[in-house]
């Protein structure tokens, strides 16, 4: 016997409820239900990667702020002209693009440590090991100010940024890179 209680029609059945198509009891007394109809096979898909995040980097001559994908932040030393070249601080640089720094005080050594990439360059050195192979540079690292600075370029191509990906703007001394 079918009993309705409120406004919900107990004579037709619901989907989604006892896999039995039975009527169940509850505290309630008798709950429709449907036969619950198995879904359709699918086919396993691979989950959707998305793509890496990209990091901009905006570094001004003789500014200490700098800028990470539009974020402001503050340099302990500000990048600098020198050779004709652009020379950055190498920790700040190496840093936001996902690399590790270690000085070696006795040889004068930077090593840079990223995903796949390791970097040695010493302290006016014509050349930089990049995963144990020599790469010329074009202006030699230096020291400045207690700082370690080495060229842009040559350090963004070892870490990953290709040449279209940095731009140098002349009028506003701003140098920018994306990885």
């Amino acid at each position: 016997e079918m009993v309705e209680l409120g406004s919900m029609d107990y004579t037709t059945p619901i989907a989604n409820s006892a896999p039995n198509g039975k009527l169940v009891e509850d505290a309630l007394g008798l709950t429709p239900t449907a036969p619950v109809t198995p879904a359709e096979p699918t086919t396993p898909t691979t989950p959707e990667v998305p793509a890496p995040a990209k990091t901009e980097i905006k570094m001004t001559i003789g500014s200490t702020t700098a800028y990470v994908n539009g974020e402001a932040k503050t340099l302990d030393a500000a990048p600098i002209n020198r050779n004709s070249r652009t020379m950055l601080p190498v920790r700040f640089l190496a840093e936001n693009l996902g690399a590790s720094v270690e000085w070696d005080d006795a040889t004068k050594t930077a090593t840079l440590k990223g995903d796949a990439t390791t970097i040695a360059i010493t302290i006016g050195a014509s050349a930089m090991t990049v995963n144990g192979e020599s790469v010329a540079l074009d202006s030699p690292a230096i020291i400045e100010n207690s700082r370690t600075y080495l060229p842009l370029r040559a350090i963004a191509n070892a870490l990953g940024v290709s040449n279209d990906n940095i731009t140098w703007d002349d009028s506003t001394k701003t140098a920018t890179l994306v990885k």
